[in-house]
């Protein structure tokens, strides 16, 4: 009897040769059964991850400024935080961020209020509010207060760099305790007025 593999007749031990031909065809058997196995296994698993990754919905914009909201301990999407040093902070969330904000929608705007020396009642030039943030221009609104007459003011845009006196908005030529950046707003008012809402333009 002729091998098939090798064209040649078996050795004497015709037994052997065959339970050795035996054992070589069932572990090239074993090898491809194992091969097609792992293939059908990894197909599975990929079919899984497709099928699991369908069922995790995209998140929706108010659970995303939610999130905002949470790493950045705020009460609501939008927040005037006020501290004791005369500084109130303008903080918002939204979604889709805005060029301006952070990459979660994260955009704040600050104010910072400081007394001017020399300044009187009488000529509405006490305080300085010094504004900074990343806005091209500012839109500021603000409440008017005297005798418990309470008012807001129709909101105006000024651009940073620029030094005004409110509510005239001409421009403030006095000295400044400061120095003011070039990317800072400086608004010159009196007592009577305190801003009340500040965005980006």
């Amino acid at each position: 009897m002729v091998d098939e593999d090798s064209g040649h007749e078996p050795p004497p031990h015709t037994g052997r040769w065959r339970r050795t031909k035996r054992f070589v065809t069932s572990t090239k058997g074993a090898v491809i059964t194992l091969g097609a196995v792992a293939g059908a296994v990894a197909s599975v698993w990929g079919l899984v991850e497709l099928i699991r990754g369908d069922d995790e919905p995209e998140k929706t914009a108010a659970e995303l400024v939610r999130e905002c909201e949470v790493a950045h301990k705020m009460n609501g999407a939008t927040e005037k935080i006020t501290s004791n040093d005369g500084t109130t902070l303008f903080a918002s969330c939204t979604w889709p961020p805005s060029p301006l904000a952070d990459p979660d929608g994260y955009q704040a705007i600050t104010v910072r209020s400081e007394e001017l020396p020399g300044g009187a009642e009488a000529t509405g030039d006490t305080t300085a509010d010094r504004v900074t943030g990343p806005c091209a221009s500012y839109t500021l609104t603000y409440t008017y207060n005297h005798m418990g007459q309470i008012e807001h003011t129709d909101p105006v845009t000024l651009a940073p760099g620029r030094r005004v006196f409110f509510p005239t908005l001409a421009a403030w030529e006095g000295a400044l305790p400061f120095m003011p950046g070039r990317d800072e707003l400086v608004v010159i008012h009196g007592l009577r007025y305190e801003v009340d809402e500040a965005t980006c333009a």
